[in-house]
């Protein structure tokens, strides 16, 4: 398990349903992680 995985393992644990960002470089591996969980990730526009 790596950081990324982690991340969303915890914020899974904590009844996190929806998380919002902007994809990049540096939160890609969150967002890949984000692909296995229940969490729905809503992408934002800068």
């Amino acid at each position: 398990m790596n950081g990324a995985e982690f991340l969303v393992k915890a914020l899974d644990a904590h009844g996190v349903t929806h998380v919002f960002g902007i994809p990049g470089a540096k939160v890609d591996s969150v967002f890949t992680a984000l692909l296995d969980s229940p969490i729905e990730l809503v992408l934002c526009r800068h």
